[in-house]
């Protein structure tokens, strides 16, 4: 979560042309990239953009969000099966799911893990 950008997250199998088609999408939905994290093991991506929209803002409307989630869920029924967008989805649940309690236990950051840029 961020109090200055709206935060995406994509989790996905890898193939040639994702990461444009992801960015395209974004920018498609008049939205700026601030920052973008792209993480690749093995044939598995995990990219997190921080964007902003019009004028700079954070996007919180929930009909831009929808919008945004339409979109790319469209950018994935292209090239995966239901099956596929599945397994996706449960990734990416797991990930939120870990990510949510390491954060309410408060676990220590590691010393070498990059920290992104306060505005």
């Amino acid at each position: 979560m961020s109090d200055f950008y709206t935060v995406v997250d994509v989790t996905a199998n890898d193939r040639p042309g994702l990461l444009y088609d992801l960015t395209h999408t974004l920018a498609s939905q008049d939205l700026e990239i601030f920052i973008s994290k792209a993480t690749t093991v093995l044939d598995q991506v995990a990219d997190t953009f921080y964007v902003k929209g019009p004028g700079g803002k954070k996007v919180t409307e929930a009909q831009a969000v929808s919008r945004l989630e339409d979109a790319l869920y469209e950018q994935l029924r292209a090239h995966f099966d239901e099956e596929q967008i599945g397994e996706l989805l449960i990734l990416a649940g797991w990930y939120h799911a870990i990510s949510y309690f390491a954060n309410g236990m408060q676990t220590a950051r590691e010393p070498w893990a990059a920290r992104f840029p306060q505005p």
